[in-house]
């Protein structure tokens, strides 16, 4: 009877430990398989992740979409403030570029605006093992000295950690800029290596720029601004300075100029003007003439640029509506940053 009852038992305790083992490995292969889903999950996820930020970091970083693409599109909504057509609205990258199994293949672009800034949002989404992520990166468009609201930009009105971006910006200009394709209404004058510029409105109500060079009386080339704007680029790349002047044949004459001038020496007012646009002196100084009357509505760069600011008859305005008109045309103006990515 003991026998038969210890080998109950011992029957009952064999089960109940195979039970145990089973329902244990049950769920170790349960966990497993489920630990496995999670990272799975979370490595397509990632993946999706980086897909959809690749795209739009695509758009930024490649020539074919940036400048062929993004950059044109950018240059229309400063100039217009807005794009018209829909179609320009979206980028569709090349097939070429696409990862298998992802086929969605559009960037669609939208603007707007906050604190004073002008921002792109370039939206897309991506598909890794059909799990889908959206990328939504927002972006300002203009360099930030543009956008500061300050009419007269120099060393002496920024704080400390925007003197550096300011003279790095003007140090990039030195090298980098010269006259790009400019719009019908825009005029282009390239003064490489002249002693002295004169910008003189004469008795006929005609505007000249006249160049000169070692000394010599008269011009070496001469200019008449037959368009609405110019765009003056006065470089030196010598050890002297260039001199550009503005005056008139008639004293009591306004003399008016629109677009940009960019000068590597000194520019001397001697003459009522009005200027709108952007005016950059790099190297040297701006000097008005006591007793004149000047007014600049756009934004003024330049060294001793907030001097300008003590003239009694010199007024210099802030105008967003001048520097986006004109500034696309200068490198680096166009200045893409990165904010935020959001990835849904």
């Amino acid at each position: 009877m003991c026998k038969t009852i210890n080998k109950g038992f011992i029957s009952i305790l064999a089960l109940l430990v195979m039970a145990t083992i089973l329902v244990s490995s049950l769920f170790l292969s349960y966990s497993s398989n489920l630990e496995y889903m999670i990272l799975n999950s979370s490595k397509n996820n990632t993946q999706a992740f980086y897909l959809a930020e690749g795209k739009i970091l695509m758009v930024l970083n490649k020539d074919k979409y940036y400048k062929d693409m993004l950059l044109p599109r950018l240059e229309e909504y400063l100039k217009k403030g807005r794009i018209a057509d829909p179609d320009k609205k979206i980028i569709i990258l090349d097939d070429e570029d696409m990862i298998e199994g992802d086929n969605y293949n559009r960037i669609n672009l939208s603007f707007s605006k906050e604190d004073n800034r002008r921002l792109i949002e370039l939206q897309t989404q991506a598909i890794y093992n059909n799990i889908k992520r959206k990328a939504i990166a927002k972006l300002t468009i203009i360099n930030e000295i543009f956008e500061m609201g300050l009419p007269v930009v120099s060393t002496s009105i920024l704080k400390n950690e925007k003197t550096e971006i300011y003279m790095g910006y003007m140090d990039y200009l030195q090298q980098e800029i010269q006259i790009p394709p400019l719009n019908s209404d825009m005029m282009g004058i390239e003064a490489m290596d002249y002693d002295r510029i004169n910008i003189i409105k004469r008795i006929d109500n005609q505007t000249n720029v006249e160049l000169y060079r070692n000394s010599i009386e008269m011009p070496i080339k001469g200019y008449t601004l037959n368009r609405e704007k110019v765009f003056l680029l006065a470089q030196n790349t010598g050890n002297g300075i260039t001199i550009v002047s503005i005056l008139s044949e008639v004293p009591s004459d306004l003399i008016v100029l629109k677009g940009i001038m960019y000068v590597e020496g000194d520019l001397k007012v001697y003459n009522d003007m009005e200027f709108n646009g952007i005016l950059i002196v790099n190297g040297g100084k701006i000097f008005v003439e006591p007793n004149i009357k000047a007014k600049f509505n756009g934004i003024v760069l330049g060294e001793n640029a907030e001097e300008l600011l003590d003239y009694e008859d010199v007024e210099v305005n802030y105008s967003i509506h001048e520097i986006k008109n004109n500034g696309i045309y200068l490198p680096g103006f166009i200045d893409p940053k990165v904010e935020v990515i959001k990835i849904n």
